[in-house]
């Protein structure tokens, strides 16, 4: 049974250490991109997937954001490469779409738990976007302190997912080409921030440092059932 691991690197001159996460994205039966790091929570499904590939990481630090480029196996797809790279880009630009429209109506939700509304009114705002809150339909309580709770973490976290993404670029790349492609379709050099275009460089032992441009080597990997 194959693990899920993730690589600490240590620069060798600033000392800095950088996650490598091991990230890989598949996608499924809805035609969605999905995203994962433990092989054996995703290998069934990834093996049978249509278009596959790996994420490389980074950070640029000339316009501070996270970088991941999502690097397409020609390979072991159906599809070909304008096709995959057209099916990639909408499934992520959809995916962030849903995200901050989960967190739109997750704020209209604390409202009316926040006023104290009566329980129906807020179980039918549930089911009519069942698609935002199906583990709070599934586990719906009467408790407003619970309720309250529950809905504060949800907030909470999906205030740093939106974060997370207003502070990551993406970019996709097929394997062995020289270029990357960014979500408005604009062709830029390879290795190269789809934000600002300046040259950057990836979390790997083969890489140089993104903070000062020095050796990086593993100091420890990170094994997670």
């Amino acid at each position: 049974m194959q693990m899920t691991h993730h690589i600490i690197y240590r620069c060798e001159k600033c000392k800095s250490k950088l996650i490598s996460r091991n990230l890989f994205f598949y996608l499924n039966y809805e035609n969605e991109i999905k995203v994962a790091s433990s092989p054996t929570l995703a290998m069934e499904e990834s093996k049978s997937s249509s278009l596959t590939g790996i994420i490389k990481e980074t950070f640029c630090t000339n316009c501070n954001k996270d970088i991941q480029v999502f690097e397409i196996d020609l390979e072991n797809s159906l599809y070909s490469c304008q096709d995959a790279v057209d099916l990639l880009k909408d499934s992520l630009i959809e995916r962030r779409h849903f995200i901050e429209e989960k967190y739109k109506k997750s704020l209209k939700l604390h409202k009316l738990i926040k006023k104290r509304r009566f329980v129906l009114e807020i179980y039918n705002f549930l089911l009519e976007n069942e698609r935002y809150f199906k583990d709070l339909i599934n586990n719906f309580t009467t408790d407003y302190e619970l309720l309250e709770d529950k809905n504060y973490i949800k907030l909470e976290y999906l205030n740093h997912l939106i974060k997370t993404y207003d502070k990551t670029k993406y970019a996709i790349s097929i394997r062995n080409n020289d270029f990357f492609i960014s979500l408005n379709d604009v062709k830029i050099r390879k290795n190269t921030c789809p934000n600002c275009l300046k040259e950057i460089s990836f979390i790997d032992e083969n890489e140089i440092c993104p903070l000062c441009g020095n050796r990086l080597f593993i100091d420890k990997v990170i094994y997670i059932d």
